[in-house]
């Protein structure tokens, strides 16, 4: 992972380990590494409150690569929120009832805890998609639980619904 993701990684892990003050926002940590760091460039893709129900929480952070045409994980839920960022590519994405869309490298996606992840794969056909995500848990409880029983659109499918209508 690369400076800027492990920085983010960081300051979600300190947020709920509640060694930083929860009301100080990132933008004002983003101003200070800018200052403090020559070329790093830094920008907030997503803000997002999280409701954390126990102190003991787990922050795992990972790098998912989806080779062309990769149909990711079949659906699934996470015990705690995720936080993500599409590095390369384009994802596949929908959670719960909402409709199929696609996150372009660049844009971020939150999941609420317990939410059934219907798709998380790669968009393309032709190039590999990489995203960076911070799952939130507890100590001891599997990071992903697959569901069974929930109907899904083709892959196919899925991309046409999340197609930009013109």
């Amino acid at each position: 992972m690369t400076q800027k993701h492990n920085f983010v990684a960081y300051i979600g892990q300190a947020i709920l380990l509640d060694q930083l003050n929860l009301e100080t926002s990132f933008s004002y940590f983003a101003t200070a590494i800018q200052s403090s760091v020559v070329c790093l460039d830094i920008k907030t893709v997503l803000e997002q409150p999280l409701l954390v129900p126990t102190p003991k929480v787990v922050a795992t952070s990972l790098v998912l690569t989806f080779p062309p045409g990769d149909e990711g994980t079949p659906p699934h839920f996470h015990p705690g929120p995720v936080v993500g960022y599409v590095i390369k590519g384009s994802f596949l994405f929908q959670v719960g009832t909402e409709s199929p869309r696609i996150i372009k490298a660049g844009e971020a996606f939150y999941e609420t805890d317990g939410i059934t992840h219907v798709w998380g794969a790669n968009a393309s056909d032709d190039t590999p998609c990489e995203v960076v995500v911070t799952l939130y848990g507890r100590p001891g409880e599997p990071i992903l639980t697959l569901v069974d029983g929930v109907e899904r659109a083709s892959r196919a499918e899925a991309l046409a619904l999340a197609a930009p209508k013109v």
